[in-house]
């Protein structure tokens, strides 16, 4: 993904004269690069439900824990 992303970056990265030869593919491209940000953001949105889960796990005391204090 992150090859892509780099690739469109650097193949787009071009003066005005070559872009013109290139500027046919860029609908193509950006469809391509739509997909992979979308795919790249789903990832971070689940890696940060996961790593509230966890905060949530260790900074919530288990029942199991204040029950010992009787």
């Amino acid at each position: 993904m992150s090859d892509y992303l780099m690739r469109f970056n650097d193949y787009y990265n071009v003066g005005a004269d070559e872009l013109n030869k290139i500027l046919p593919n860029l609908g193509k491209d950006l469809k391509e690069l739509k997909k992979c940000l979308e795919s790249r953001f789903r990832n971070e949105d689940r890696l940060i439900i996961g790593l509230r889960l966890v905060h949530a796990a260790v900074e919530t005391p288990s029942l199991k824990q204040t029950s010992n204090h009787d």
